[in-house]
């Protein structure tokens, strides 16, 4: 194998990465621009003459998609090839129809209504296929890597594309289906290749699932899909892009939020997810929902003035609990199909249904009634700790059960594996690396659970076959059972 062979597993997960990056970004910046961006403001006109806002549309749209895939996964999986035509497409028109109805009368509100459901009606496709596309990912930090990195990327082009002129802005909301639709096009096709190339994002075809986990169990996976949907409901409807039109444009005062608020985003999933194992992510999750907490109540300007703080901080703990919230809700739908087995497309799809109706039902209640954000902020406080109550009473018994079991019977391939470890002088990551090796576990799911590179995991094995004088996996496990 030459040079350029051993780069091209490296370089190729590198691409696949970045247009997953591009492909998140280009996909969130489709519905911020619609709703908030200059040149599009007018078309809530429409919406407003009837007493409406445009977003109650989106959602309903989102959601209706969104639960159609839900319910029949199977047929949405067989449709891929047709749709990922399909749906870019549909979306151009929709986005460019909705875009030319800014001049119109308010008769044809019925029609931007329509095209701005359609439009998100494809919004839930591209969900679908970018985040399950994300999730076969083997390292859990390389995930959360890309969701970061597409929300600070999605803040970024929001805010450079509200300073275009007004056509400018138009032509880059229009052109967001293609990029999102090239994007899953181009990761599809670097999934299909990994599944049979020797690159690292080999193993892709099958979800790595981590059962040690409260969430390992479906029914509580979707308890925490159904919680994580409605507090990400709460924040969007809460902040300063919760409806649609003129009074929420996307403009130059965004460029004082998005600095800070990025850095925030940044900082605070470093700490609560990088080198982190994924069997003990639930209890990190924990640290999200507390700054999405927070920042709702931020949002409260007598608190901030009753704090001392200054005004930007209210608008700024707008965004980044947006932000935060987003990113939460993607990490939740990926650790439900990862942990908990649900089916990707049913995971998307029953996480945003229930966050789009959620939305839509708070779009239309606090519409014009801005003195009740703080009591809905409060419901979600209450809510979002008892479904975390739920869910760490859930790890507990998990762990007296997984317990009770250890006192009876130890695991014979835990007892070989420390016999063989002692006999012949195994380190103790070496004795880690055995026990992985005897379950039976591939090299990239020990790279993703003990934070190692590939080649120290090579180097690891290939000491272990050394001092065990084996010659393969299949001698290893035959040797510890």
């Amino acid at each position: 194998m030459g040079p350029m062979d051993k780069r091209e597993p490296y370089s190729s997960q590198i691409v696949f990465v970045a247009v997953l990056v591009i492909g998140l970004a280009a996909m969130d910046l489709w519905p911020d621009m619609l709703g908030h961006g200059a040149g599009l403001a007018s078309v809530n006109d429409l919406f407003a003459a009837w007493g409406v806002n445009g977003r109650f549309f989106w959602s309903a749209g989102l959601a209706s998609g969104s639960f159609l895939i839900a319910l029949v996964p199977s047929a949405a999986r067989k449709l891929d090839r047709p749709l990922a035509v399909i749906v870019p497409i549909c979306g151009i028109a929709a986005s460019f129809a909705y875009a030319s109805f800014g001049q119109s009368s308010a008769a044809l509100m019925p029609a931007a209504s329509a095209a701005a459901a359609a439009a998100a009606f494809g919004y839930a496709w591209f969900e679908v296929r970018l985040i399950s596309l994300t999730a076969r990912i083997p390292q859990f930090s390389l995930i959360v890597l890309v969701l970061v990195a597409s929300r600070i990327l999605k803040m970024v082009l929001v805010v450079a594309t509200g300073l275009l002129p007004d056509a400018l802005q138009i032509a880059a909301t229009v052109s967001a289906p293609l990029v999102t639709g090239a994007a899953v096009v181009a990761a599809s096709l670097l999934a299909d290749r990994a599944t049979t190339s020797s690159m690292i994002l080999k193993g892709m075809a099958e979800l790595p699932f981590a059962r040690s986990s409260a969430l390992s169990d479906t029914t509580t996976a979707y308890v925490f899909l159904v919680a994580t949907a409605m507090l990400s409901a709460v924040a969007r409807s809460a902040s300063v892009l919760g409806y649609w039109g003129r009074e929420n444009v996307i403009g130059s005062d965004y460029l004082a939020f998005v600095l800070p608020v990025g850095i925030a985003l940044a900082i605070a999933v470093y700490f609560a997810f990088f080198r982190l194992r994924e069997s003990e992510m639930l209890s990190h999750l924990v640290v999200l929902f507390l700054i999405v907490l927070g920042g709702l109540f931020l949002q409260d300007e007598s608190l901030v003035s009753a704090l001392g703080l200054p005004a930007v901080v209210g608008a700024q703990a707008s965004m980044a609990t947006e932000l935060f919230s987003q990113f939460l809700f993607w990490v939740a739908m990926i650790a439900a199909m990862r942990m908990g087995g649900v089916s990707p497309y049913r995971a998307v799809g029953v996480a945003e249904g229930c966050m789009s109706l959620t939305a839509l039902v708070l779009g239309v209640g606090l519409f014009g009634r801005a003195d009740l954000e703080g009591a809905v902020a409060a419901a979600a406080t209450y809510g979002t700790l008892i479904a975390v109550w739920y869910l760490l009473r859930r790890t507990q018994r998990m762990g007296l059960s997984a317990a009770e079991p250890a006192e009876v019977k130890e695991d014979p391939i835990a007892v070989a594996c420390e016999a063989v470890t002692l006999s012949n002088g195994l380190s103790p990551r070496e004795a880690e690396v055995l026990l992985l090796l005897a379950q039976g576990r591939s090299r990239t799911f020990i790279q993703s659970e003990l934070f190692l590179s590939d080649g120290t995991v090579k180097t690891h094995i290939r000491h272990i076959y050394q001092k065990l004088d084996v010659h393969s996996k299949q001698e290893l496990i035959s040797l510890n059972q």
